[in-house]
Parts: C-alpha cells; structure tokens; sequence
C-alpha cells in the first residue's frame, strides 16, 4: 500500500503493444506529465503550458494594476514598475508584443499609434470646435496647445495647409453653412496663395519674357489631347493623370484631400492588380516640403521630378507624356 504521505493516481492507457503510465504527484509538484493517445499519436501534455498561460494572466494583471485607472502606460514605465523584461513580454505575447499586451489588459495604444483609426471628419470637425472657441482660424501653436492633434499628424493627412483649409472649408459648407468661419477661410486662402505662388516660382528662360502680372498664367505649349498647355500646380497634374492613368495601367478608387491623395490599384502582371496608395505634386521635392510620410505612400506623380533622392517611386508626367506623345505621332 502506499503511504498516505504520498497521494499519487495512476493512470492506465492500453495500447496494443503494452501500457503507458503517468504519475501525477502532489499538488506542489510542477513536473506533473501524462501520456494519452489520440487517434493513435501518442501526445505529452504538461504542465509547462498550464504555467506559461498562468504567467500571460499575471501579466495581464500587473498591466492593469501598473495603469491605475489611466488608458495607456508606456513600454519603458512598465518595465520599470513591474521588473519584467521585454524579452519576457514577446515571449509571452509573440503576435503582437506590447500592443497585444494592452489590447488584453483593456488600455489603449500609444496615441500616435493611434492616430490612423481618427477619421478626417474627426479631425476638421476639432478644427471648426477650436476656430469657435478662439473666433477664428487657429495658428499650429494655438491647435495644438488645446488638442491631442499634432501638426505633423495634421499635415500628413492634410498635406499643406492651403489643404486643409480647403477640406475644412467643404465641412463648414456641409455642417454649418451660415458660419462666419467660411469669410475667415477666403481670406487665409487668398492671403497663403498671393499671386499663386506656383506661378510666381515658375522659371522663365527666355530672354524675351517679362515678369507675370497679376492674373491667369499657362505653362509651356503642350498640345496633348485637348489640354493645351502644360501643368503649373498640383491640380494640373491631377487633370492630366486622369487623361492617362488608364493607359499607365491604373485604375482609380479614390481621389481625396487628405493624404494620400489618391487610392487605387496598379496593373502588375497580366491581369493581376495591386493596391497603390498615390501622392500629386507638380514638383516631386514638394513631397518633402509638405513633410509626407513616405511609409504612407507608394507612388509620386508629378509634373517635375527635382528629387532624385525620392525613398518612394516617382512618375514623372513629363516624360510619360513625351513617350505617349511619340508613340502616336
């Protein structure tokens, strides 16, 4: 008989050629393993996973507790209040590390990390709440000393604030069309713009120009299917990549004010199409000049390709029109 000391339970499995036998020792005991057949695989079981999801409970639990009440608490702080490692933390939590943490613990991600589930009504309708709390158009100082919007966020969706203000200007028209704010916007418009400040910068190499009044200006002769002169400004470029984008081998989704400007999907193998998220700009430097997030985009189209550094690939209209234009002359 066994000794009452020792309380074990012993488990018979019959199989054809004999027995398997697994001890289960007392309840302190963390090397329990049992052996069982199923459909005819013998398979260990033990206690090692049990422990390993007892551990991922704890430290699900010692989130919570370290956030106090708070939606969020940083990697760095929890590491320090806890004493458990990152290592730990991807080994326990390996799809999605400390984000699939805090998304078990009931806390939100990082605000930045964040910041992509904000739609541009959310956004503009902050705008119009902090433009009727001031009285009129905020500065980027003023934005984001009374919000959790920041201006690079703003402006990667945006692009410049000439477009924003455009954007905000459609909302107003659409939500409170009587606002004394659309009177406000013409002016910062006219105000931001000048002359058109595109057509001011444009380069005029012949000896016979003259500076431009003020007033509508053309670009070079083009003569390309109907648009008679070539693209001075983003809106431009825009036009003319409709006039082709179907012949480039893209077909259009979504044109937008936000960035990107443009969603749709690129031909790229027989009649295999793939997503391509689009930015215009009449000159590809002014990608950078806006402070776009090359992550964000796939594709550059332009009028001018000035940046030969570009991280992303660019689609220099200028060119593309040129061999279009050879191939039906």
């Amino acid at each position: 008989m066994w000794p009452l000391l020792w309380p074990v339970t012993i488990i018979f499995s019959a199989e054809i050629t004999g027995f398997s036998l697994g001890i289960l020792g007392e309840a302190t005991c963390c090397a329990m393993i049992s052996l069982r057949v199923v459909h005819g695989i013998r398979e260990f079981v033990s206690s090692e996973n049990m422990d390993r999801e007892a551990r991922k409970k704890e430290i699900v639990s010692l989130l919570q507790r370290a956030a106090d009440g708070r939606e969020h608490i940083s990697l760095p702080e929890f590491v320090r209040v806890s004493e458990i490692s990152k290592h730990e933390i991807h080994k326990h939590f390996p799809d999605g590390g400390y984000t699939e943490l805090l998304r078990l613990a009931g806390l939100s991600v990082h605000p930045q990390r964040q910041s992509r589930t904000v739609t541009d009504d959310d956004v503009l309708a902050e705008f119009n709440r902090i433009s009727i709390d001031i009285g009129t158009l905020p500065t980027w100082p003023q934005i984001e000393a009374r919000t959790k919007l920041t201006r690079t966020m703003i402006r990667n969706r945006f692009g410049s604030k000439e477009k924003l203000l455009c954007a905000y200007k459609g909302w107003l028209e659409r939500h409170d069309p009587t606002s004394f704010l659309l009177a406000a916007i013409d002016a910062e418009l006219l105000a931001e713009s000048g002359l058109n400040r595109e057509h001011v910068e444009l380069r005029m190499e012949s000896s016979n120009s003259c500076p431009p009044r003020p007033g509508l200006v053309y670009g070079e002769i083009l003569n390309f299917r109907g648009l008679r002169h070539a693209p001075i400004n983003e809106q431009g470029v825009v036009y003319l990549f409709g006039m082709v984008s179907h012949e480039l081998g893209f077909l259009i989704e979504a044109v937008q004010t936000g960035f990107p400007d443009c969603h749709g999907k690129r031909r790229v193998k027989g009649n295999r199409w793939q997503p391509v998220r689009i930015e215009f700009e009449y000159q590809s430097r002014n990608f950078l000049v806006h402070g776009h997030d090359a992550a964000l985009c796939d594709l550059v189209v332009c009028w001018e390709h000035n940046w030969p550094e570009c991280p992303i690939e660019v689609l220099c209209l200028k060119e593309r029109i040129r061999e279009l234009k050879s191939t039906l002359e």
